[in-house]
């Protein structure tokens, strides 16, 4: 009898530890498989990180948004000859926002792109504001709405990047923003790019109604030299665009390198049918050096007056300008869109110092040429001289001093400071 009651009582715990060894098993790999669930987060979860401005991405990619703006502030201070500024206007002292953009960019299920940028220095006005589409077969890519024309470098590189506060003379010729429909893609393992498309005219808000000023740009370039890191290259392009001319007719002008100044050569409005543009442009980077130019011809068809009859009047305006950096850094290049990008200190400035950042060292020579035929908008010449100080990726202090010389005019000497960020 003991032994039997014995023998039950064994079985019974045997049992029971059976038992509990089994639901403590099953436990655990209930928690295995929540915790695998927590490192796995789902494929519409969203994400926040930086990378040179704050960017919201869900795990699959398949929707990213970026807020992103900049703020450039500018003073200037002009020593003219009397002679220039009877003949053109005042060049008085000022302080101004030459910037003052907010935006918010994204892709939607991975191949529709957005683009909203508003500037809100002097007048509120459209900037990029467009739709696209990615990876199209045949086209590899579509955009539509208030954009860039692919015409020229500088004008395309973001101003956040460039060497000078100001662009050189050929910005004269160069459309900008305008509203239309663009095809763009890459080749050979982006070491080739190329942009077709066709716009209009348009206005602060990116609107047109008319029968005229409809323009077809493209622009070709090629990477024919680039180093596997990126600190080397030589960079190639072209650029063109047949322009029809509304009713206010032809304009080209220019500034003696500030947006505060006033303009000193300038065509006025020319009754014209047509124009044509071409562009030439090249960097050449060698590590902390860079050698940057451009040349474009503007060739306007004028109409028949009763001085003269219908005839070309033909402008050309180009710059070379050289970048050192004291500091060991580069110009980077961006293959995908084939234009410098932007500049990354060794080691920033930290909270507390004054000490670090990268610092730049610039010359340029531009010029431009209005005059032809019957057309007198008079020529300029300058000579600039830059020092930049990044503080960081985002945040850059410029200093620049221009000499230009109006010809039959007079010179003026322009000392300029900016103090920019962007995100």
């Amino acid at each position: 009898m003991r032994t039997t009651i014995i023998t039950l009582l064994a079985l019974t715990t045997a049992a029971s530890a059976m038992a509990a060894e089994t639901n403590l098993a099953d436990r655990v790999a209930a928690l295995e498989a929540k915790l695998a669930a927590v490192e796995q987060p789902a494929p519409n979860a969203l994400n926040t990180y930086w990378k040179n401005g704050f960017i919201l991405e869900t795990t699959d990619k398949q929707f990213r948004l970026q807020p992103f703006g900049r703020i450039h502030v500018d003073a200037a201070f002009f020593d003219a000859d009397p002679e220039l500024e009877e003949a053109n206007a005042p060049f008085d002292d000022g302080v101004k926002f030459r910037r003052a953009r907010l935006g918010l960019r994204g892709t939607v299920y991975e191949n529709t792109e957005f683009v909203a940028e508003y500037d809100f220095a002097g007048s509120t006005a459209f900037r990029s504001v467009y739709i696209g589409l990615k990876e199209v077969p045949v086209v590899g890519n579509i955009r539509a709405g208030h954009m860039i024309e692919p015409f020229g470098m500088e004008e395309l590189c973001s101003n956040n990047y460039i060497s000078f506060m100001e662009r050189g003379f050929t910005s004269a010729f160069t459309p900008v923003e305008n509203t239309g429909l663009m095809v763009f893609d890459t080749a050979a393992g982006q070491r080739m790019t190329w942009a077709l498309g066709v716009f209009k005219d348009t206005g602060a808000l990116g609107d047109s109604v008319s029968n005229e000023e409809f323009a077809v740009t493209a622009r070709l370039t090629g990477l024919p030299y680039a180093t596997e890191k990126g600190r080397d290259y030589l960079h190639l392009g072209y650029s063109t665009s047949y322009r029809g001319v509304g009713d206010t007719g032809y304009r080209a002008r220019a500034r003696p390198e500030s947006s505060i100044a006033p303009f000193v050569v300038d065509t006025k409005n020319l009754d014209a049918d047509t124009a044509y543009l071409h562009g030439l442009e090249t960097i050449l980077t060698l590590n902390r050096f860079s050698l940057q130019g451009e040349w474009m011809l503007s060739t306007v068809d004028l109409d028949a007056t009763d001085k003269a009859p219908s005839s070309d009047a033909d402008f050309t305006a180009y710059y070379l300008g050289a970048s050192y950096f004291l500091t060991g850094e580069y110009r980077p290049y961006v293959r995908k869109d084939a234009l410098p990008g932007r500049v990354i200190p060794n080691r920033n400035v930290t909270k507390g110092s004054l000490s670090g950042g990268a610092w730049e060292i610039a010359a340029r020579y531009s010029a431009i040429d209005l005059n032809d035929g019957t057309v007198t908008g008079g020529e300029m010449d300058s000579v600039a001289l830059g020092l930049n100080w990044y503080l960081n990726p985002n945040t850059r202090l410029m200093w620049n001093y221009a000499m230009s010389d109006v010809q039959d005019e007079g010179d003026v000497d322009t000392f300029e400071m900016r103090v920019q960020i962007d995100f």
